[in-house]
C-alpha cells in the first residue's frame, strides 16, 4: 500500500469560474453514491492522490464532488472498476506499447483519452 493523500482545492477566482462551467448530474441512488465513496476511499488507501475542488453540493439527492486522481497504478481498483460518478482517474505511460498494455488491462472501456506532451508518434 502506498502513502495516502488527498487535497481539497480551495475556491479561487479561476476555480470558481471552472465550477460555474461544470454541469454534473446527480448520482442515481444512495447505493451508487456509497459505491463511489468506497472506490474513492480505496483509491486513496492504495496510494492515489485525490484532488477535489471545494464546492457546495445540493442538499437534496445524491451528489459527489468532481474528483481527479493522479499517481494511479494500473492495478488499482479505481483504474479497473467502473465508477459511474464524477471521478477522473489518470495513469501515465512512457511508450505507445505501454499505453496499449494499460488500456487492455481492464475488461471495461466506457471512456478513455490520451494526452501527449510531445506528439512524436501519435497513437491511433
Amino acid at each position: 500500500m502506498g502513502t495516502s493523500s488527498s487535497y481539497v482545492i480551495p475556491p479561487s477566482e479561476s476555480s470558481t469560474k471552472l465550477v460555474k462551467l461544470l454541469d454534473i448530474g446527480a448520482i442515481n441512488s444512495k447505493d451508487q453514491l456509497d459505491k463511489i465513496t468506497d472506490l474513492v476511499s480505496e483509491g486513496v488507501s492504495d496510494g492515489g492522490e485525490l484532488f477535489q475542488i471545494e464546492c457546495e453540493l445540493p442538499k437534496n439527492g445524491f451528489w459527489f464532488k468532481p474528483s481527479l486522481f493522479t499517481g494511479v497504478q494500473a492495478n488499482y481498483k479505481i483504474a479497473t472498476e467502473e465508477i459511474f460518478g464524477p471521478v477522473l482517474t489518470t495513469l501515465t505511460f512512457r511508450t505507445p506499447d505501454e499505453a496499449v498494455e494499460i488500456a487492455n488491462n481492464t475488461e471495461y472501456g466506457l471512456s478513455a483519452g490520451i494526452w501527449l506532451w510531445l506528439i512524436r508518434c501519435p497513437i491511433l
